[in-house]
């Protein structure tokens, strides 16, 4: 499969898609190619029906997981293979909609409370108050901070698409102090060597530590980095509506505004 591995590598990239999502697709279609021990090329829309509902019955992946599998073999047909795609016969799966968890003020605080690193404690306060991903915040740009106008500028999310954030006045504070201890120069949270973003790995062994105090009954979640953004962070006059701006959605949604 090297031959046919190579060129869907290659539309991938043409197509713009990030290199996790490259990597996501190729490994679906790998794992569709051993489970029948043959090429794609040499498989149709039967086997492609039979692997879903096997990921499905037998393998009980997640939704999520699942129409990984569907988008990926989708676009090895459509894309590489240049076939027809024959979705009212092989349907997108239906991803259940949940709504996230959305910790009380008490275990947000706690949570702030034990990460007794500032580095740390800015790049949570940031990620949580703004709603931001974790490749987001880890590449925010100094010139990305926004106080005049209170926003984050987002460059290039989920979809490639910038957009702006909301910027809390309590992360605003804690990220004064980061600033003025650590004094970046150009990345917001730059790694040991200045001139590189904060990797990934040492933000997730961090984070893994970031949870409620044990009292919680969330004490086992951690914050999700793409869910809706709660105002708990947030001090503000009672007013109507508040418009979540962390989503890379082309509107607005509006957001009931707390007074705390």
């Amino acid at each position: 499969m090297a031959t046919l591995k190579q060129r869907m590598k290659d539309d991938l990239q043409l197509r713009g898609l990030s290199p996790r999502t490259q990597k996501t697709y190729i490994v679906q279609v790998t794992r569709f190619a051993r489970y029948f021990n043959k090429l794609p090329d040499k498989l149709g829309e039967k086997e492609v029906k039979e692997y879903l509902l096997h990921l499905l019955n037998e393998k009980h992946v997640s939704y999520a997981t699942l129409a990984q599998s569907y988008s990926a073999l989708k676009f090895i047909y459509e894309v590489t293979l240049q076939r027809p795609w024959a979705v009212k016969r092989i349907p997108y799966p239906k991803t259940p909609r949940k709504l996230p968890v959305v910790l009380n003020k008490e275990e947000i605080a706690a949570i702030f409370s034990v990460t007794t690193n500032l580095k740390h404690r800015a790049i949570l306060m940031m990620t949580y108050s703004a709603g931001l991903r974790i490749s987001e915040v880890l590449h925010l740009h100094l010139s990305d901070i926004d106080r005049a106008r209170m926003t984050v500028l987002v460059r290039q999310g989920k979809g490639k698409k910038d957009r702006y954030s909301l910027l809390s006045k309590v992360a605003l504070q804690t990220l004064d102090e980061y600033l003025q201890r650590y004094q970046p120069r150009t990345w917001l949270f730059p790694s040991a060597y200045r001139d590189q973003p904060f990797p990934r790995p040492p933000f997730r062994k961090c984070s893994g530590s970031w949870r409620p105090a044990p009292a919680s009954p969330n004490r086992q979640r951690c914050i999700r980095y793409d869910t809706a953004l709660p105002l708990t962070c947030w001090k503000q006059g009672a007013t109507s509506t508040m418009y979540n701006c962390s989503w890379a959605t082309s509107r607005p949604r509006p957001l009931p505004c707390i007074s705390m």
